[in-house]
C-alpha cells in the first residue's frame, strides 16, 4: 500500500504542477483554481511526501503523525493524509475532494411542495403570517405527502417566506 520511491517522487512532481502550474510563456506561475480545503489538503500532502522522502522512505506512519502534528490536529488527520496521498500516488487525478457544502440544500428545492406552500398561503388572503407556515408545516396531510418527520421553526418559515419573495411589515399601531 506504501507507493513506492519513484511513485513518491513522481507525485511531488505531480502535486507541484497542481500547486503552482507554470504559465504559457514558461517563466513564472499561474494561480491554481482550487479551493482553501483542497489547496490545504494538497500542501500537506506534498508536505508529507517531501518528509517521508527526506526520511529515506522509512516512518511512513510516523511522517504523516509529525505532518498532522505540524498542522496542529491528531491521529484523525495523520491517518487522512496517508489515505489520500496512497489514493493520489495510485492515479494522480484522485484529489482529496471535500463534501463542505455540497449537502446544503432547501426543502423549498422541492418544485411540489414550493407551489403547494404558494397555493395555501394565497389561500390565507392578503395578510399572511409566518406562523401560518409553521402550522401548515406541522399538519399531518402535508407531512406525510412530502415524507417529513418534523416542522419548521419561525425563523425558518420566515426564511422560506423570503426566498418565495414574500414581503412582510410590522402591524401598524
Amino acid at each position: 500500500e506504501i507507493p513506492t520511491p519513484e511513485r513518491v517522487s513522481t507525485s511531488i512532481q505531480a502535486l507541484e504542477d497542481i500547486l503552482h502550474p507554470r504559465r504559457c510563456t514558461g517563466r513564472g506561475y499561474k494561480v491554481p483554481d482550487l479551493n482553501h480545503v483542497l489547496r490545504a489538503r494538497l500542501e500537506l500532502m506534498i508536505g508529507f511526501l517531501r518528509l517521508y522522502k527526506a526520511a529515506r522512505h522509512t516512518g511512513w506512519g510516523r511522517c504523516a503523525d509529525m505532518m498532522a502534528i505540524a498542522a496542529g490536529k491528531g491521529a484523525w488527520l495523520s491517518r487522512m493524509i496517508r489515505q489520500w496521498t496512497v489514493l493520489f500516488c495510485k492515479n494522480h487525478d484522485d484529489l482529496p475532494t471535500a463534501e463542505y457544502g455540497k449537502f446544503n440544500s432547501s426543502v423549498l428545492e422541492d418544485e411540489d411542495l414550493s407551489n403547494d406552500i404558494h397555493l395555501h398561503l394565497q389561500s390565507l388572503g392578503k395578510w399572511i403570517r409566518a406562523e401560518n407556515l409553521v402550522h401548515y408545516v406541522l399538519t399531518p396531510e402535508f407531512q406525510q405527502r412530502f415524507k417529513l418527520k418534523k416542522g419548521i421553526s419561525l425563523r425558518t418559515a420566515q426564511r422560506w417566506m423570503k426566498r418565495m419573495e414574500y414581503r412582510w411589515q410590522a402591524e401598524p399601531k
